[in-house]
């Protein structure tokens, strides 16, 4: 089966799976793709950590991943009043998995950021506004032994999960939804995977996103635009993803959480911002 991440980055070969996808979609193909992803990704693994928000995706991967291995820990990182460690510890006693916290104190905050830069070599305030956070995560994650990381990236392009797309919807109608989700796939692997694969390479870490897994956004794109986004008011999104997670289990606290993006989850935003 083809590598997708290596997929996006080949035009011809994201036509030809563009040409493969079915004309009717199914919840169960959707299902049973992700859980086929998931025990490929964890195969003969005892360990790994989870990049966790308490967000349906990270949390939606958690739970599968710590299915398949007993020992999966969460990693979340922030400001110490931010968002995501709150919601984070929340979802995890709801899962009944370990999360370390990483606090992320301002005096720390100009070292991480040159980090990030000579990293990911970008000086793009979005990018180490995402960057940073990430880099907190995964060298924890390092540093206590872990080797693999699973991520929920994919999920947000492939099911309409940026608040952007009621703004399409609103504009252009779903054909408009439609030909968005290709556009953000076509520039997934520069606009996120390159930063995040980078970061993780630099701390010798392997990088698992089974939402990125070939037969997954095969399924998932099978979806008309209109399943995954009701209207322009829609603030949730991502309606298949979230019918999955109740399917496999978790509470509708997490299954039907808005979406808040990780930089400002994170509470870094701002301080990013300030001092770049």
């Amino acid at each position: 089966m083809p590598d997708f991440i290596k997929v996006l980055q080949d035009m011809e070969a994201l036509n030809r799976f563009k040409a493969a996808i079915s004309r009717q979609h199914s919840h169960g193909k959707l299902k049973a793709a992700f859980i086929s992803s998931v025990k490929e990704n964890t195969s003969g693994l005892k360990k790994v950590a989870v990049l966790f928000s308490g967000g349906v995706d990270s949390a939606l991967v958690a739970k599968a991943v710590s299915e398949e291995v007993k020992e999966t820990v969460l990693f979340c990182s922030g400001t110490s009043t931010a968002p995501d460690l709150n919601d984070a510890e929340k979802a995890a006693k709801q899962l009944n998995l370990p999360l370390v916290k990483i606090i992320v104190k301002e005096k720390e905050l100009p070292s991480l950021i040159n980090e990030s830069k000579k990293i990911i070599n970008s000086n793009a305030v979005l990018q180490l506004q995402i960057a940073v956070p990430e880099l907190a995560s995964m060298q924890e994650a390092k540093r206590q032994g872990f080797e693999f990381v699973f991520c929920g990236q994919g999920s947000d392009e492939l099911f309409c999960g940026y608040n952007s797309f009621r703004k399409v919807l609103a504009e252009k109608g779903f054909d408009g939804v439609q030909e968005e989700i290709w556009n953000k796939l076509e520039n997934l692997w520069e606009h996120d995977l390159k930063r995040d694969l980078s970061i993780a390479e630099h701390f010798k870490l392997k990088l698992k996103a089974p939402f990125l897994y070939y037969d997954f956004a095969l399924q998932a794109m099978a979806f008309p635009s209109e399943t995954k986004i009701f209207s322009p008011e829609d603030e949730l999104r991502k309606h298949p993803i979230r019918q999955l997670a109740k399917e496999l289990g978790l509470p509708a606290s997490i299954y039907a959480k808005r979406k808040k993006a990780i930089q400002y989850g994170s509470g870094i935003a701002s301080k990013v911002s300030g001092l770049i």
